[in-house]
């Protein structure tokens, strides 16, 4: 029987996020793990980084700091008040993730 496991580091939605310390470690230990029990495995890494060691970053929406308040402005030039951050999609947005399973 040929058993595959797809294996996925999904993408961070946050205001801030440091690659350098967010390394799918543990993911990686399961794909061992099945590897031993016979699976084939695959590592979609939606956070991998280029060759400068950067993840990419796309402007998703806006947050007030302490609350659910979260909105995508008219304009991205808004300046921004006290409490509010933009948040951003760092890696391959999930678009782009379910492009690798459509047929």
């Amino acid at each position: 029987m040929d058993r595959t496991a797809i294996l996925i580091n999904p993408p961070v939605y946050d205001v801030q996020y440091w690659p350098r310390w967010s390394m799918p470690h543990g993911l990686l230990k399961v794909g061992s793990y099945l590897r031993q029990k016979g699976y084939r495995t695959k590592l979609i890494d939606c956070l991998a980084t280029d060759e400068k060691r950067r993840v990419r970053m796309k402007k998703s929406s806006l947050v007030r700091i302490g609350s659910n308040e979260e909105w995508v402005p008219n304009s991205w030039n808004t300046k921004l008040s006290d409490g509010e951050r933009v948040k951003y999609c760092f890696g391959k947005s999930i678009d782009e993730l379910e492009q690798h399973f459509q047929l």
